[in-house]
């Protein structure tokens, strides 16, 4: 894992999204906290070819590109490509309760699916980020 400075133009957000809401893609909060205290958490990518490729941190990329960043701080990781690249980004959102549970399903669906994941493989990689805590399948209201 390495930090780096990326010229924008190296990095490309390609493949299968976790967000599919364009409502959660609204970035005018995530613009003016990096105006105000400057990026607090770089994006994360992944080294493809010639380019870098966004596993982690869209909506950050997004913010950047507004105020015309040209050079990007990024945690470079290794990947072999595929269903690793999917389950960093997953994890990472999920950590930061980013996604919504449908959200969620449809990430582990599409790795299920397209990587030959087996539930428990998934899980394991997870390490357990996966389990909906009882407060967050109530929406954050107190249980009886």
């Amino acid at each position: 894992m390495k930090l780096l400075m990326i010229d924008r133009d190296k990095i490309k957000v390609e493949g299968y999204r976790l967000r599919f809401k364009s409502g959660r893609m609204d970035i005018g909060e995530m613009v003016k906290s990096i105006k105000i205290h400057g990026l607090l958490c770089p994006i994360v990518v992944s080294k493809k070819g010639d380019h870098f490729k966004l596993i982690a941190g869209e909506r950050r990329l997004a913010a950047m590109d507004q105020l015309g960043w040209k050079k990007i701080p990024a945690i470079e990781k290794e990947s072999e490509g595929g269903a690793d690249i999917l389950i960093m980004g997953l994890v990472e959102n999920i950590v930061r309760l980013n996604l919504s549970p449908l959200e969620r399903a449809m990430a582990m669906q599409e790795i299920i699916e397209n990587y030959r994941y087996t539930q428990e493989q998934l899980a394991e990689e997870l390490g357990g980020y996966f389990v909906d805590s009882p407060r967050q399948q109530t929406g954050g209201e107190s249980l009886p």
